[in-house]
């Protein structure tokens, strides 16, 4: 059984990873470790809430006025710690990247972040490309007729079921 742990703190990152939280669950090859840290509090407790995800751990990183050095050291810590009890087989990271396959602002800060996590914890970091995940997801749901307002409230849940499956898929090859 593969062990995955899924780290987020922040409302944009619940409703993408709760879906994912879900199809994971589901799926007897996979455990599921979620761990928070708890950026955006009220908001991810909301998000976590309606999907009925309960965390596994709970960083809690945020105070007022501090900087985004302590947030990145307060989140290395505590991953340091909740890593080296589950000791997952790897950290797969999300890697948006420009439509034309050039790296951006937020491809550059992830692949950072999986540079600090790999010399922080030593384990494989794996990066799975989400470029075109809400474009297929649009297509499944618009093939499953559908539309509207059902269609935007579904897409993340979609999108986030395309990247997993397709980490998984990569790995079965």
């Amino acid at each position: 059984m593969k062990k995955i742990m899924l780290v987020f703190g922040t409302r944009p990152e619940a409703i993408k990873m709760c879906p994912l939280i879900l199809e994971m669950k589901n799926r007897p090859e996979v455990k599921c470790v979620v761990c928070l840290t708890g950026q955006h509090r009220e908001m991810l407790d909301q998000v976590n809430g309606l999907f009925g995800i309960t965390a596994d751990y709970d960083l809690n990183i945020m105070q007022k006025g501090q900087s985004l050095a302590d947030i990145t050291s307060k989140v290395l810590q505590g991953l340091d710690k909740v890593i080296d009890k589950e000791k997952p087989e790897m950290v797969v990271i999300g890697l948006p990247r420009n439509m034309d396959g050039t790296y951006g602002f937020r491809c550059d800060k992830c692949k950072e972040l999986g540079k600090l996590l790999k010399d922080e914890i030593n384990i494989p970091i794996e990066y799975e490309d989400e470029r075109l995940t809400t474009v297929i997801a649009h297509d499944i749901l618009s093939g499953n007729n559908v539309k509207g307002k059902k269609r935007k409230e579904n897409v993340d849940a979609v999108s986030a079921v395309v990247i997993l499956q397709s980490f998984i898929d990569k790995r079965k090859k």
